[in-house]
């Protein structure tokens, strides 16, 4: 009987290499995908290939040791673009592909492998959506009037809000324009909401930041603002202004 069970394990895997035997070293895998061929780089001996759900899985024959050196040798070819929550993504410039959540796991006789993909840059998608949704939140505008004279240079708006060489500051929400002081008065826009949309400048606009030990320094085309990080205050000021120790004490 155990003889008999043997011949029939080897008749088995004598079948599976004769299958297999043609695409055993295969390389490369071709797919295509609204009409695009995209090649992406696979194991030796490989004899199993499946593509559902923007998810490829690869069965292989060769050593564990084999398929991990590949992996890091294609995905630092490909080089990370960004990490989400823990995930690393890849993105393959030459072909505009990204990959993620590469593992490799061993069975009885061969190694799995699985990634999935998406089909263009992820983190250039990723950051649209969040600048989408950021604008969304921040949906209002800053004006400021200079002052001709600018007779006091730091003037008190509001508890923890001031003012340099600027007449007026307003703000423009839902086609409605309102005095800054009577925005945060009525809690149209708060002054960590405009902090944040100088944040959003900076990240993604023509706006600029400069940090020192105790203040932040905000500025874009038309006005800066100094940020105090050891104590509420904030100064919202004409192109000149410059930061100084004095300013947060």
């Amino acid at each position: 009987m155990k003889k008999k069970n043997f011949v029939i394990l080897v008749l088995i895997i004598l079948i599976v290499f004769v299958i297999v035997k043609k695409d055993s070293f295969i390389s490369i895998y071709e797919f295509d995908f609204n009409g695009i061929n995209y090649a992406i780089e696979i194991p030796q001996k490989t004899y199993s290939i499946k593509n559902k759900n923007f998810n490829i899985m690869i069965k292989s024959f060769d050593s564990l040791k084999n398929i991990e050196s590949f992996k890091e040798k294609y995905l630092k070819k490909i080089e990370q673009t960004c990490e989400i929550n823990g995930i690393k993504y890849y993105y393959d410039n030459s072909q505009n592909i990204t990959i993620y959540n590469y593992k490799i796991s061993k069975n009885l006789i061969s190694k799995t492998i699985s990634f999935d993909y998406y089909i263009g840059h992820y983190c250039n998608y990723v950051e649209t959506k969040e600048i989408e949704e950021e604008n969304k939140k921040l949906n209002f505008e800053i004006f400021v009037n200079p002052s001709l004279s600018c007779d006091k240079l730091i003037k008190q708006l509001y508890p923890n809000v001031h003012t340099y060489c600027l007449d007026n500051i307003s703000i423009k929400k839902e086609n409605e324009t309102f005095s800054l002081d009577e925005a945060l008065l009525s809690e149209i826009v708060s002054i960590d909401e405009i902090t944040k949309k100088f944040e959003f400048e900076y990240k993604y606009a023509e706006g600029m930041k400069e940090e020192y030990k105790d203040a932040i320094v905000y500025s874009n085309y038309n006005y800066k603002m100094i940020v105090c990080k050891n104590q509420k205050k904030y100064i919202i000021g004409d192109k000149k202004l410059v930061y100084d120790e004095k300013n947060c004490y």
